[in-house]
């Protein structure tokens, strides 16, 4: 096995669950997140979808099913038109409508640069919150989108330039480029909130009987990144064995110099990583697949302390 990530090493974040989780009563948590990021796409309705999707994520990494309120925030230029932060808001309120929310207040600033995220709201019960530091030695570590999202924007962004027009064509057929740039963004714009209801529809079964034993969303630090989070949470070892990713992704990937091969390229708006059972695998791949979700089974638990591999046998399967 190769590659050693431990906590507080260069390439990973130090530990700590996903959002803000306070004790509102003996059986309630209020949980809120803050998150702001510069645009990663040119569309800015889209953009906001994707701004609102990053920043509820967290939340239901925590177990959260229904978000309560949303906060926005947008930074901004003088000069951007005013159609144009419209659009923007537009995507984020469309966004948490579909979650059955809306944005109750929000703040604009003048900046040099356009930033957009906001903080979002919501409540779960006690027996309902999830953790990163609930794993236990042969769980199985699954996985609910693809990776790569970091070098089909770039192909997205570069493409125009004719400097790398010609590589990229050279990795990535013509009439497939723009269908593989629609498809990160339709996952960036795909909320993890059934990954929740999953779980939720399994835990209701037969209470006791299935339990997510921890959880985070994949995003700036890749999956090598946020399962070495879970792994020292949960004072676990990690070997990550398959790691799934969007096609043409790794390719783009060698060609800017992203390191996803390593699974520590930055993700926007990922998939659940989830930690279950073995016994519990397939209900839950199959809870997974009635939400419309095809989870990957990337890696397993073990007794170690805090540390995640990534296997030298480690699969890498193109989606």
């Amino acid at each position: 096995m190769t590659d050693i990530y431990r906590s507080g090493d260069k390439n990973t974040s130090a530990y700590g669950d996903d959002a803000s989780v306070i004790p509102v009563d003996d059986r309630r948590y209020l949980v809120q997140n803050i998150d702001v990021f510069t645009p990663i796409v040119d569309e800015p309705e889209a953009q906001g979808r994707i701004a609102a999707c990053n920043l509820t994520n967290d939340l239901f990494a925590c177990g959260v099913l229904d978000i309560s309120t949303l906060l926005s925030f947008l930074a901004t230029p003088l000069d951007v038109p005013k159609w144009v932060l419209a659009e923007i808001l537009n995507g984020m309120q469309s966004f948490v409508k579909s979650l059955g929310t809306t944005i109750s207040k929000g703040q604009t600033i003048q900046n040099p640069w356009i930033l957009v995220g906001g903080v979002a709201t919501g409540f779960v019960e006690k027996e309902y919150l999830v953790s990163h530091s609930g794993i236990k030695p042969g769980d199985v570590i699954i996985l609910t989108k693809p990776l790569g999202i970091q070098s089909v924007m770039a192909m997205a962004r570069l493409i125009k330039t004719p400097e790398a027009a010609g590589d990229i064509a050279s990795i990535v057929p013509q009439d497939e480029i723009q269908p593989t740039i629609n498809r990160a963004v339709e996952l960036m714009t795909t909320s993890n909130r059934p990954v929740v209801e999953a779980i939720r529809t399994l835990s209701k079964q037969k209470p006791g009987d299935f339990k997510a034993h921890a959880m985070t969303d994949v995003t700036g630090f890749g999956l090598a990144g946020h399962a070495g989070n879970l792994a020292v949470a949960s004072a676990v070892d990690i070997e990550i064995t398959r790691v799934p990713v969007l096609k043409h992704s790794l390719a783009l990937s060698d060609l800017f110099g992203y390191p996803l091969k390593e699974a520590r390229a930055a993700e926007t708006a990922g998939g659940m990583l989830v930690a279950i059972a073995k016994t519990d695998e397939k209900r839950f791949l199959s809870a997974l697949r009635d939400k419309g979700i095809a989870g990957h089974v990337v890696g397993r638990a073990k007794t170690g302390t805090g540390i995640t591999v990534l296997s030298n046998r480690v699969e890498y399967v193109e989606i």
